[in-house]
């Protein structure tokens, strides 16, 4: 059996309306007979990052920014989104009445829609003890422009080592991280050595023996 763990969290990226602008052949540029919001593709330099609030239940979200990494990323079919955004975690800890009350305020307030909101993910952490591995799950949506949703789903599944294993492993990582320089090393200082030899320069690179060193360093 898995055991989820911590929360089940919620994550958005939203556009602002004014990200991009309206056919000037249909509508003239500053025209005060028309007020139309335009929401664009997803693109950070144009997204919104004002709170968002919904006054019924005082219930505010904001924007955070912060990430453990500028590499940390979700890879979709439309867009690369980086990590941070609208964030809502419900623990799993926490009453049936209470996290029921978070998802129609995040409902009401139009925490995901097809207008301006551009990402959605929901994502979580299992583990299982038979197995002793751990899973991360995400569940999540890029919206077009034109309203259109493109569903995808992640699970990756991993252990984490503890213990003594650990330095084992940093100990062969360090090892095996040595032989592999020493290598490419090596394979420099003898290609210049045949082109001191032979003045070819691809001669030694595009030889059978050649290319499978490549393969096997890479």
């Amino acid at each position: 059996f898995n055991k989820a763990l911590g929360a089940v969290r919620f994550r958005a990226r939203k556009m602002r309306p004014d990200s991009c602008a309206s056919n000037p052949a249909f509508i003239p540029e500053n025209s005060s007979s028309y007020n139309l919001a335009c929401f664009d593709k997803f693109e950070t330099k144009f997204e919104n990052k004002d709170d968002l609030y919904y006054e019924p239940n005082n219930f505010t979200v904001k924007f955070d920014d912060t990430c453990v990494s500028k590499f940390t990323y979700i890879e979709g079919d439309l867009y690369r989104i980086p990590c941070g955004g609208y964030i809502v975690d419900i623990p799993l800890s926490q009453s049936f009445n209470q996290s029921l009350t978070t998802m129609r305020n995040l409902r009401f307030m139009g925490f995901t829609n097809e207008t301006d909101t551009r990402f959605f993910v929901m994502e979580w952490f299992t583990y299982n003890p038979a197995l002793d591995m751990f899973t991360g799950s995400k569940y999540f949506v890029e919206i077009t422009n034109g309203g259109g949703w493109i569903l995808t789903a992640q699970l990756r599944s991993f252990r984490v080592a503890v213990g003594g294993p650990v330095n084992f492993f940093f100990f062969y990582d360090i090892v095996f991280t040595i032989f592999v320089a020493y290598y490419w090393i090596k394979f420099f200082r003898d290609w210049r050595r045949y082109y001191q030899r032979t003045k070819l320069v691809l001669d030694y690179l595009l030889s059978v023996w050649s290319l499978l060193e490549i393969a096997n360093l890479v």
